[in-house]
């Protein structure tokens, strides 16, 4: 059996088109969609994302929510599809593998950065947090490595003899994390701004190396600058604008509107 897509993996999977209110949001001080979220990072990672490296749907609370809702692996009724599921995902506990996503639970996103491997004892080797909030946040990330466990417990790991571990220990995956330093934002709607540059930068240090041709991407140029800043968040308002003019796919514009900004013709998107 093919292993199935690891938690709809954006890179992997099939193309994504944010809509264009989606895009707009961008031009102004907005909250990001996981939609846009996945497709900069599908648009930055294609391409230079080792087979190792597994990115997970910003949108993965809810597939591991969905996946393990009310005891779901427990219940007769769906044992079909559980044993569908682990079958598909059963090639995640062969070898290591590293899980990035740039998560969003109850309105803000923030990057998890989790090696693991089923074969050693110790299953999790690296358990790396990125948030942008202080550290009062931090209950958002513990509640989608919490879920990340249980999933990978109950389709990839089961019936393996070390994952008596993850069942014992439902908290262990929160044990071994470490909230890593990043840069903070300064309001509370620019968070999905800064995970990409994270997501990005795990990637390229798994590659044993990089071709050029992966940075022309459309965050090649918001990856660059942003990298030089200590302090970035007078320089967000210039990254919104400059994505949202990225974004925009050629031909598909209108007249620049009175601000002098450019929107994309309406379902052209």
């Amino acid at each position: 059996m093919h292993a199935m897509l690891f938690v709809d993996d954006p890179v992997r999977g099939n193309p994504l088109l944010p809509t264009a209110d989606a895009i707009r949001a961008l031009d102004g001080e907005d909250w990001l969609s996981t939609i846009l979220i996945d497709h900069l990072l599908q648009t930055t990672l294609k391409g230079c994302v080792p087979e190792h490296v597994l990115i997970g749907s910003s949108d993965c609370y809810s597939y591991f929510t969905v996946s393990t809702y009310n005891d779901k692996l427990d219940k007769h009724d769906c044992a079909d599809t559980v044993q569908t599921m682990r079958g598909g995902l059963q090639a995640y506990a062969k070898s290591e593998f590293k899980y990035i996503s740039a998560s969003c639970h109850q309105g803000h996103f923030f990057v998890v950065d989790v090696n693991f491997d089923s074969r050693q004892p110790a299953i999790f080797q690296q358990v790396n947090v990125y948030d942008s909030l202080s550290i009062t946040s931090r209950w958002r990330a513990t509640a989608v490595l919490g879920r990340l466990q249980r999933f990978l417990s109950g389709f990839c790991f089961h019936g393996l003899d070390h994952n008596l571990l993850l069942l014992e220990k439902q908290d262990y995956i929160v044990q071994q994390a470490v909230f890593r330093n990043c840069p903070k934002q300064n309001n509370s709607h620019d968070c999905g701004l800064f995970v990409p540059l994270p997501s990005f930068g795990i990637c390229l240090r798994a590659r044993k190396s990089i071709r050029r041709s992966s940075h022309k991407t459309i965050l090649a140029h918001y990856v660059r600058k942003l990298s030089c800043y200590q302090e970035i968040a007078w320089f967000i308002r210039g990254v919104r604008l400059h994505l949202a003019c990225e974004l925009f796919i050629p031909g598909r514009f209108r007249a620049k509107g009175t601000a002098g900004r450019y929107y994309p013709q309406a379902g052209k998107l």
